[in-house]
């Protein structure tokens, strides 16, 4: 290199580091703008307007110091659900345990963890609409919900009777990711106390997934005697 190019190589690099630093401010500027902007109903409801019928839910459930996995999945006419290491198949309001050493199933009444509220979805997706949104960031929203417009969701949507003198406000981080859902994390102790009358730390991590791609045609195929008794 002769010492003439000096200068012009100097003027270059400090050119590409200016833009460099303009780039990465402008980026960091426009997430700050949208730090607590409120978002409307309708842009939250876009988030969740490819999750119908067919999708996949990962649920971390804490309860206290212990953490239940629950994996969900639903095809719009079979749900399967895996609940502590148990296989579950759940059609037209019955509930099956899933033997898959033996592949045979058996038709049981314990349906807790069926539609529970905490993490069905077609329930969350209800409360949308009731919620107070503000951008946390670029990639989450905070979908705040009074509890009392939650309880009469609540009542309306399973059929119950449950009131509160209250005031307190449930939070729903929504997590999307290319405008859609990706995550939901809500921390549901006060739902919890209200509801079931017990005092415990609850909060639930709810990733979906698989939207649109689950088929389970085999699996209805190699049930459908015991499942049309």
């Amino acid at each position: 290199m002769n010492k003439e190019d000096l200068p012009k190589l100097i003027v270059i690099v400090c050119i590409l580091l200016f833009m460099l630093s303009f780039i990465f401010l402008s980026g960091n500027n426009k997430e700050k703008r949208k730090e607590n902007m409120s978002v409307s109903n309708e842009i939250v409801n876009s988030f969740f307007s490819t999750v119908n019928d067919n999708y996949s839910l990962d649920i971390d459930e804490y309860i206290n110091d212990e953490v239940n996995k629950i994996t969900y999945y639903n095809d719009s006419n079979i749900e399967l659900y895996e609940v502590s290491g148990k296989g579950y198949l759940y059609y037209k309001n019955k509930l099956f345990e899933l033997n898959e050493e033996n592949k045979t199933i058996k038709k049981i009444d314990n349906k807790s963890f069926v539609n529970n509220p905490y993490y069905d979805f077609k329930f969350i997706k209800s409360l949308i609409n009731k919620c107070d949104s503000k951008y946390i960031n670029e990639a989450k929203v905070s979908c705040k919900i009074k509890l009392s417009d939650y309880l009469l969701e609540y009542n309306n949507y399973y059929g119950k009777n449950i009131i509160s003198e209250e005031d307190e406000i449930i939070d729903f981080t929504i997590v999307h990711f290319s405008n859609k859902v990706s995550k939901i994390i809500v921390d549901y102790s006060k739902i919890n106390n209200i509801i079931n009358g017990e005092y415990l730390n609850v909060r639930y991590g709810i990733k979906i997934n698989n939207i649109g791609k689950n088929d389970f045609n085999e699996v209805y195929e190699q049930y459908k005697k015991e499942l049309n008794k």
